[in-house]
C-alpha cells in the first residue's frame, strides 16, 4: 500500500473533522431548540427571539465541511495566508462569544434550562477547537508550499498580472499555467515531507515553472509568427528566468564544493560537514563567510569537539562581524571549559563588561582589543580568575589603564616578593627622590595573587609622567627599581598609560 502523502493526510483529517463537527453541531442545535421549546410554545416572545438568534449563530458555525473544503483548496495552491487563518478563527470566536452572551441573557431571564445550555456551549467550544486545529494545519501546509515557490512564484505571478493588464491575449494564460506547474512541484515536495525552504527545492520548483512556460509558449506561438517586439520581450523574460535557474544551480554546486572543502579541512564525513554548514547559515554576513569562520574556529581549537548552538552563533558573529580572530575565540572556549561555563554566554557577558569598563574608565581602547588581550593571558593568570571570567577582563582593563600588560604585573609581583631587595630599593628611592613610598600593601597583594589591589597600590606610588620627568636619571632608575621595573620599562608604562587614558576609543 502506497504511503499517504502529507497533502492527502491533511485533507482527509480535515474532511473527517468537518463531518464529525458539523454532525455534532447540528445535534447541539437540535438540543438547544428542545431546551427553548417549552417557552416558545407558551408564546414567550423573548424566548422566540433568543431561540432564533441562537439558531442563526449555530447554523453559521455548523458549516464546517464547506469551510474546510475551501481552505484546503487554497492551501493546496500555497494561497492560504495567515490573514485568512486569523480571519476565520476570529469570525468563529465572535459567533461563539455572541452565543455565550445570548445564553447568559436566557439564564438571567429564566428562559429554558440554563445549566443544559451551558453544557451544550461547552461542547460547541470543544468542537470549535478541533476546527481551529485543522485550519492551522492547513495553513502550515500552505506555508511549506509557499517556501518552495519562493521567487519563482513572485516572478511568474507578477508577469501573469502584467500581461493581463497589457492586454497580451493568451500570454497571461501561459504564465498562469507556468505558475500552476511550479505550484504542483512545490505541492509534491510538501506532500513528500521535503525541506521546502532549501535551495534544492527552490531550484526544482523553478525548473518545473520553466518547463511549463516553455510548453505554453510552444503551444501558443508557431515559429513563423514569433516576430517583432513580442518575441524579443518573451526572449528577454525567458533568459532572465533561465539566468535565475542557472545561478541557483551554480549556487548549489558552490555550496556542495564548500561543504566538501570544510569536510576535508576538519576531517569530518561529508554528511557531518553539510549538517554543520547548515547549522551556521545566517549567522555571518554570508553563508560562505559563516562556513569559513566555523572552519577557522575548529582548526584553531585543534579538534572537532561539538560547540553548543549558542557558542557557535556568538563565535561566528564575533569572528565575521567584529573581526575577532579564530585563535582568540578558541582560547575563550578553552577558558570556558576551565571555568565550567558555556562559552557563548561567558564571552557575551565579557563583551558587555568590556564595553561598560571602557565607557566608565574612558579608556582609549576598542572592545575587540580588550577582549583579544584578555583571551591572550597566560594559563597561570587564567587559573587565578577561572571562577570569575569577567573579573579577569576588568583586571586586564585596569592594567591597560596603568599602561601595563597583565603579564608585566606578574613580573612586578615577583620583584616585590624578593622582600630584602625590594625594601632596600624602596628606601633608596625615598632617599634619592624625597618621595615617601609605601609598598607594604602591594607586597601583601602580590603574595595573595590579588592583581587588582596590587595594581591599585602601584598606581598610588609611581606618580604621574610629569613627576617622573622632573627626576634625574639616577632618581628615575631608583624609583623604577622600587616597584620592580627598569627605568625604560617605567617610562614605557607611563607613556602607554597616557595614550590609553586619552578619553576616546580608538
Amino acid at each position: 500500500m502506497a504511503k499517504q502523502n502529507e497533502g492527502e493526510r491533511i485533507k482527509q483529517a480535515a474532511n473527517e473533522t468537518a463531518i464529525v463537527v458539523e454532525d455534532a453541531l447540528r445535534s447541539i442545535a437540535s438540543n438547544i431548540g428542545d431546551i427553548f421549546q417549552s417557552a416558545i410554545t407558551q408564546g414567550d416572545t423573548m424566548a422566540k427571539t433568543l431561540a432564533k438568534d441562537i439558531q442563526g449563530n449555530l447554523n453559521n458555525l455548523t458549516k464546517t465541511t464547506t469551510l474546510l473544503a475551501q481552505t484546503q483548496e487554497k492551501a493546496n495552491k500555497g494561497a492560504l495566508t495567515y490573514r485568512d487563518l486569523t480571519k476565520e478563527i476570529e469570525s468563529r470566536n465572535v459567533k461563539i462569544q455572541t452565543l455565550k452572551n445570548q445564553i447568559a441573557i436566557a439564564e438571567r431571564t429564566g428562559i429554558g434550562n440554563a445549566k443544559a445550555l451551558k453544557q451544550e456551549l461547552a461542547q460547541i467550544e470543544a468542537y470549535n477547537e478541533e476546527i481551529e486545529n485543522s485550519l492551522k494545519e492547513q495553513y502550515n501546509y500552505s506555508k511549506n508550499i509557499n517556501k518552495a515557490m519562493g521567487l519563482t512564484g513572485v516572478i511568474l505571478g507578477s508577469v501573469e498580472k502584467i500581461t493581463r493588464k497589457l492586454g497580451l491575449s493568451g500570454l497571461d494564460d501561459v504564465f498562469g499555467r507556468a505558475k500552476d506547474a511550479a505550484q504542483l512541484k512545490a505541492k509534491a515536495l510538501a506532500d513528500a515531507g521535503k525541506n521546502t525552504g532549501s535551495l534544492t527545492s527552490k531550484v526544482k520548483v523553478l525548473g518545473a515553472g520553466l518547463k511549463g512556460l516553455a510548453a505554453g509558449l510552444k503551444e501558443m506561438f508557431k515559429p513563423e509568427i514569433l516576430i517583432g517586439g513580442l518575441i524579443a520581450g518573451i526572449g528577454k523574460l525567458f533568459n532572465y528566468i533561465k539566468k535565475g535557474y542557472n545561478e541557483g544551480r551554480q549556487a548549489a554546486e558552490r555550496i556542495s564544493e564548500e561543504n566538501t572543502q570544510m569536510a576535508r579541512s576538519l576531517g569530518l564525513a561529508q554528511g557531518a560537514a553539510s549538517k554543520l554548514a547548515s547549522s551556521v547559515a545566517g549567522m555571518g554576513p554570508t553563508v560562505a563567510a559563516s562556513k569559513q569562520s566555523v572552519t577557522a574556529l575548529y582548526q584553531a581549537m585543534g579538534s572537532t569537539e561539538k560547540l553548543s548552538a549558542n557558542t557557535l552563533k556568538v563565535f561566528v558573529k564575533l569572528n565575521t562581524f567584529a573581526g575577532m580572530s579564530a585563535d582568540s575565540l578558541a582560547k575563550f572556549q578553552a577558558f570556558a571549559k576551565l571555568s565550567g561555563q558555556e562559552a557563548g554566554t561567558m564571552v557575551t557577558n565579557m563583551a558587555n563588561t568590556a564595553l561598560q569598563v571602557i565607557k566608565t574608565n574612558k579608556l582609549a581602547i576598542s572592545q575587540k582589543k580588550l577582549l583579544e588581550d584578555t583571551a591572550a593571558q597566560s594559563n597561570t593568570i587564567k587559573l587565578q580568575f577561572r571562577a570569575q571570567p569577567q573579573e579577569l577582563l576588568k583586571a586586564v582593563a585596569q592594567s591597560k589603564k596603568l599602561g601595563l600588560e597583565l603579564s608585566k604585573v606578574e613580573d612586578i609581583a615577583n620583584g616585590l616578593l624578593n622582600i630584602e631587595d625590594s625594601i632596600a630599593a624602596e628606601m633608596e628611592a625615598e632617599l634619592l627622590t624625597g618621595k615617601e613610598l609605601n609598598l607594604e600593601k602591594a607586597r601583601e597583594a602580590a603574595l595573595n595573587n590579588d592583581s587588582k589591589t596590587l595594581m591599585a597600590e602601584i598606581a598610588k606610588n609611581y606618580g604621574s609622567i610629569e613627576e617622573f620627568g622632573k627626576l634625574n636619571r639616577v632618581q628615575q632608575d631608583a624609583f623604577a627599581r622600587s616597584i620592580g621595573m627598569s627605568r625604560d620599562g617605567l617610562s614605557d608604562m607611563l607613556m602607554e598609560a597616557g595614550k590609553i587614558n586619552q578619553h576616546k576609543v580608538i
